[in-house]
């Protein structure tokens, strides 16, 4: 009786995790979903492990969820490299013992961001170049019409 009222409170506890995330840098963060469908509180640990060790994960803590309730963990991520690398996602005890499903997915990181950055900071000095050059120009016509009038 003990175990099958354990093991209906494990399948009640769910864990889900995004089947894949892309990072546009070195780090990123990501949301997990633990559901809690039991008729009372419950606290868990959220262990998010990478294969890579290249990547490192930040310790998320514990999460207290009420009966009935979803709670969106953002889970903080910090890469060494560029690539694609497999994160595990799971529950632990409050006494540190995994329970329930493994959430496993797929986690790219790029360089992309600090390329957009650089990009985005050129175009905007060129456009404030261009528009500053502009008003420039019409600054001079306009006192050159004016001196020919008077």
């Amino acid at each position: 009786d003990f175990l099958r009222t354990n093991r209906a409170m494990i399948e009640r506890i769910d864990l889900e995790a995004p089947n894949f995330v892309t990072l546009s840098s070195n780090s990123g963060r990501f949301p997990v979903s633990i559901t809690n469908r039991l008729n009372e509180p419950v606290t868990v640990e959220l262990d998010v492990a990478a294969r890579d060790p290249r990547m490192t994960v930040a310790p998320v803590g514990p999460v207290t969820l009420q009966r009935d309730q979803r709670v969106t963990v953002t889970v903080i991520t910090n890469s060494r490299g560029v690539g694609i690398t497999t994160l595990t996602a799971r529950m632990l005890t409050q006494e540190s013992r995994p329970f329930g499903e493994n959430a496993t997915f797929q986690v790219r990181t790029t360089q992309i961001g600090a390329v957009v950055w650089i990009v985005m900071a050129v175009g905007g000095a060129v456009l404030f170049i261009a528009a500053g050059r502009r008003i420039m120009l019409r600054v001079r016509g306009h006192r050159r019409r004016t001196r020919g009038i008077s």
